[in-house]
């Protein structure tokens, strides 16, 4: 019944064919029926004699013998079974034709029977093939509008996006500016983040990396300018010289001498880096933004595991 119903909603001609294949078959089944069944009708008629069995024969002749027939009202016919099947009156052998009645046997009642209910459960099988059909056609035409429904919208949504990436695009390419996370600041196509917790440098190189950056490298006296422009306190920025002593590097193991240096300069000759060992004997490694005393447009060197806040 589920691969009919299926079929069926492939063609919407299938319903009406299949309706109409089963009235032929219906039709031919009945066909089949009434002619194979046709020679059980009672057609032989035989008469009983009523002589007695000792009775000497008696020779009429022709006029007597009609005399005979004129006088007969009606005779039993009887079939080959001995059922009684019909009867006709004895005036003529026309009259006995057209006034004979036939019985058809048990076994042709049977069959009309079950064939009846074969029609019955036929049409209720094609009503309820209809109304099945009629819902899924309802269900399919429903899902077929909220599909187009959603292809328009994602359309919609998609010509929207497009243009919204056309706006920005074009926003970039004239300011020269790409978007940053929430709490980065844009500058020259770089995004900076200033943190508001204090870590040694290991600790802020680490982090930093895990929000995507690098402790800040500076390139230039305007990236010096606008990094130092927005901190109070000294940050640590990514320079260090663990490796090797006097050998300055940034994270990304670019030396120092190939970019700008902003390292404090004293009055007497003693500048930074210096390596300060009478606070801390293992010297000063790791290169921040200004000291504690406020002062943040330089570098200085400055013990590896003081805490700071960072520039990324």
């Amino acid at each position: 019944m589920l691969t009919l119903c299926l079929y069926i909603l492939k063609d919407k001609y299938t319903l009406s064919t299949i309706i109409i294949f089963i009235i032929i078959n219906i039709y031919n089944i009945y066909l089949f029926i009434v002619c194979t069944n046709d020679s059980y009708y009672c057609t032989n008629m035989s008469v009983v004699s009523v002589l007695p069995v000792n009775t000497p024969t008696k020779h009429f002749t022709s006029r007597e013998m009609n005399a005979n027939y004129e006088n007969v009202d009606y005779l039993p016919s009887v079939t080959a079974s001995g059922g009684k099947c019909s009867q006709y009156r004895g005036n003529s052998t026309e009259e006995q034709e057209s006034e004979r009645e036939v019985c058809p046997p048990k076994r042709t009642k049977v069959l009309l029977i079950v064939f009846a209910v074969c029609l019955v459960f036929a049409l209720g099988g094609l009503c309820i093939l209809g109304i099945l059909y009629v819902r899924v056609s309802v269900l399919l035409s429903a899902k077929k509008t909220n599909g187009t429904n959603y292809k328009e919208e994602f359309y919609v949504l998609r010509n929207q996006h497009k243009k919204t990436l056309e706006k920005l695009s074009r926003l970039n390419h004239s300011t020269g500016c790409a978007l940053c996370a929430v709490h980065w600041i844009h500058s020259g196509g770089k995004c900076y983040y200033y943190s508001t917790v204090r870590m040694n440098w290991t600790q802020s190189r680490d982090h930093c990396v895990t929000l995507g950056g690098h402790l800040v490298i500076i390139n230039s006296k305007a990236e010096q300018d606008f990094v130092t422009s927005n901190v109070e306190e000294t940050h640590w920025i990514g320079l260090n010289d663990l490796d090797t002593e006097g050998h300055w590097v940034w994270v990304n193991n670019q030396p120092v001498s190939n970019s700008v240096e902003f390292w404090k300069k004293r009055e007497n000759d003693i500048s930074e880096p210096d390596n300060w060992t009478k606070v801390h004997p293992d010297g000063e490694d790791c290169a921040s933004l200004g000291h504690p005393k406020g002062e943040t447009d330089f570098w200085m060197d400055a013990y590896c595991f003081e805490e700071k806040k960072f520039c990324v």
